[in-house]
């Protein structure tokens, strides 16, 4: 696989990689001071292996369920691979996951990585970023650019009530997951009046079997002055 480069907003873009955004605001609220890059985690081990000290902070199966558990209300099959810890506070630890997941019942495993944040007995945990990866280039339905327009819209609106939004899609790249679902980056411009003009990016998850959203993340950047 190519190298990738992360932007603004943790979304890779012109890639076949796109991370789900899940929990950024959790994450900034929590005042976690994460280490800089590069500082080696406290633990490392293949799942499915007896725990040697450190101990794991939780058992495979509740890390199952929790990646699962970011694509409700749909269900999701996973298998962890390999996790990572490191503490990024007195209470938490930054969790490194890895291993693949189905999305429906006889599609392919797909891998991905993801990123948790939780206490100890992962009493309180939030997947921060799910990151999956992209096969062969698909494209873009008349559709499933209505459908992508229209699902920012209603997620702008339900954000900003007081602010209605006007979408208008400047790019948008969709790859092939499992014969079923695709992988869609798209950059936007949002309106909201005399408020002014933000840039958005969104991941999403569609499902061509459905027609419906299995994940939809997006993020703003800043809004245009005048």
């Amino acid at each position: 696989m190519t190298a990738t480069h992360r932007v603004e907003a943790r979304v890779i873009r012109h890639s076949s990689t796109a991370v789900l955004l899940v929990g950024l605001l959790a994450w900034a609220a929590g005042g976690i001071a994460v280490r800089p890059a590069g500082t080696a985690a406290e633990s490392v081990w293949p799942v499915g292996e007896p725990d040697a000290p450190p101990r794991p902070v939780a058992t495979q199966a509740r890390l199952e369920r929790l990646v699962a558990a970011s694509f409700a209300p749909h269900a999701a099959a996973v298998e962890l691979e390999q996790v990572a810890s490191e503490p990024v506070s007195l209470r938490d630890r930054l969790l490194r996951m890895q291993g693949r997941l189905r999305l429906a019942e006889g599609a392919a495993w797909l891998p991905f990585r993801a990123e948790a944040v939780a206490d100890a007995g992962l009493e309180e945990a939030t997947v921060l970023a799910l990151t999956l990866e992209g096969e062969a280039p698909a494209t873009a339905s008349a559709h499933l650019r209505d459908a992508l327009r229209e699902r920012l819209r209603e997620r702008l609106t339900g954000e900003f009530a007081a602010q209605a939004a006007e979408v208008e899609l400047t790019d948008i790249r969709v790859r092939t997951l499992d014969g079923r679902h695709l992988l869609v980056q798209a950059d936007a411009r949002a309106g909201f009046g005399a408020d002014g003009t933000a840039r958005a990016e969104v991941v999403a998850v569609w499902d061509e079997g459905a027609a419906h959203w299995r994940r939809f993340e997006y993020a703003l950047a800043a809004v245009d002055e005048g």
